[in-house]
C-alpha cells in the first residue's frame, strides 16, 4: 500500500531510531545521577549511533522501490540498529569504588535533551508537512 511506503523514508527512520536511543540514554543518565553516592556503582552508557551511521551508510537509502523484496531497500536497514547499554569501565573509580561524576552526567544530560528535542522538532515539522499536503494547504 502506498501509505505504508511514504513513512519508508531512510531519515524518518534515523530520526526514530534517534529517538529511541536518547530515550535509552536518558535512562542509563538518569540512573547515573540516582547513584552518585551508592558505593560500588559503575556508570551506564549507551551507544548506538555509530551502528546507526553504518546502518544508513550501508543502505541503498538513495533508490526507490515499488516492492519490499526489491534491491535497493531503504528505510529497512535501520530498523535492526539497537541502543546498547553497558558499563563504563574507563572511567576514574572513586576510593568508594563508584565510576559516577555528577558534573560529567548533568552536561550529558544536558547534550542529550537538545538532541532528543532536535529530532521530535524536525520529524514534527515532517509530519506537519504531510498534514499540510493531505489538508490542500500552502497551494
Amino acid at each position: 500500500m502506498v501509505f505504508e511506503r511514504l513513512f519508508d523514508i531512510p531519515v524518518v527512520s534515523a530520526l526514530k531510531k534517534g529517538l529511541e536511543g536518547a530515550a535509552v540514554r536518558h535512562r542509563a543518565i538518569a540512573n547515573n545521577i540516582a547513584n552518585v553516592s551508592t558505593p560500588g556503582y559503575k556508570r551506564q552508557v549507551v551507544s548506538f549511533e555509530q551502528e546507526l551511521w553504518k546502518a544508513l551508510e550501508g543502505s541503498s537509502a538513495g533508490l526507490k522501490t515499488s516492492h519490499p523484496k526489491h534491491l535497493g531497500g531503504g528505510a529497512g536497514a535501520c530498523s535492526a540498529v539497537r541502543p546498547t547499554v553497558s558499563l563504563d569501565e574507563k572511567s576514574v573509580i572513586r576510593v568508594d569504588q563508584n565510576t559516577v561524576n555528577i558534573d560529567q552526567e548533568m552536561v550529558a544530560l544536558a547534550k542529550n535533551s537538545a538532541e532528543y528535542a532536535q529530532r521530535a522538532e524536525i520529524l514534527n515539522r515532517f509530519y506537519g508537512q504531510i498534514k499540510a499536503a493531505i489538508r490542500g494547504e500552502g497551494r
